[in-house]
């Protein structure tokens, strides 16, 4: 994903096999764990989203600030006694 450094913009991440009642996931954007939420009902896949910043963005209360450059987002998702932390496939490009 690139994202201008005055943009603000959703991020998707999609799970496969996440419980019904499992909570919303996190994301890790370099600045500690923060909140997705759940954009599709519960199923075999799901879909999560969170709303990112770029560094110079006017950003809504609830965004998660990028810093310039490129970061590689960590997620992670927790079913007790389970939490699954992975690297995302991708990246997101701040210029």
């Amino acid at each position: 994903m690139r994202l201008s450094s005055d943009g603000v913009e959703y991020a998707l991440w999609e799970f496969t096999g996440a419980p019904e009642d499992a909570a919303p996931p996190q994301v890790d954007l370099g600045g500690g764990w923060a909140d997705m939420e759940w954009v599709d009902p519960a199923g075999t896949t799901r879909r999560a989203r969170i709303l990112i910043a770029g560094p110079t963005a006017a950003a809504p209360s609830g965004a998660v600030r990028v810093s310039f450059g490129r970061t590689v987002p960590r997620v992670r998702l927790v079913d007790n006694p389970e939490v699954v932390v992975r690297d995302s496939d991708g990246f997101i490009e701040t210029y």
